[in-house]
């Protein structure tokens, strides 16, 4: 799947996907971000992050949260003690869903 997608903002980003390809690492994916001035690639888990442009970097965030729960439960806590809304909230999520059926549906691709 590929998928073009025009932001209000100016931006253009593509996404091209497949649940077919298999992962050469045991589930670990490089996604790649590109810029004017430079590059991001990131492991989906949150494994690694490397920029280029100006200054090369890698980094290794969280090692111990491969799935994203620690970050998750720790957004969770602190928006109920802060009594705020956590970064990923019911609505972000399905938009999130919207986005992924509007996305086939446009190439002309059942959903099941």
């Amino acid at each position: 799947m590929a998928l073009l997608i025009e932001y209000a903002e100016g931006p253009v980003g593509v996404l091209s996907y497949s649940w077919d390809v298999a992962s050469p690492l045991a589930g670990i994916r490089a996604s790649r971000i590109y810029g004017r001035e430079g590059s991001l690639v990131f492991e989906s888990n949150g494994l690694f992050i490397a920029t280029s442009g100006r200054r090369w970097r890698i980094r290794f965030p969280r090692l111990g949260d491969m799935l994203g729960y620690h970050a998750m439960f720790a957004d969770f806590l602190q928006a109920w003690r802060a009594r705020t809304e956590p970064r990923m909230t019911l609505a972000r999520a399905r938009r999130d869903v919207e986005v992924v059926e509007e996305a086939y549906q446009s190439a002309g691709v059942s959903k099941g």
